[in-house]
């Protein structure tokens, strides 16, 4: 999968709800609520091995590309 693919397009567009003059941000990854009657927790793991695999594996054979042809690339 080309990782250029592995965002949250919705979140695309945020900069422009911003208030003017915003310079900076924060943002935080955040285990949400479990939505299950009677579950009271959320068990997050497994983003060690998705960030290796995205950011060590799949960007870092993006990254070796020669120029040309990543700006030549189709997404």
């Amino acid at each position: 999968m080309n990782p250029a693919y592995l965002i949250d397009a919705y979140k695309i567009d945020h900069r422009r709800m911003l208030p003017k003059g915003v310079t900076r941000i924060y943002s935080n990854l955040t285990a949400r609520d479990s939505r299950i009657e009677g579950v009271d927790h959320a068990l997050f793991f497994g983003l060690q091995a998705f960030l290796q695999d995205v950011f060590m594996k799949q960007w870092g054979e993006w990254f070796a590309l020669p120029v040309d042809e990543v700006c030549e690339a189709r997404i």
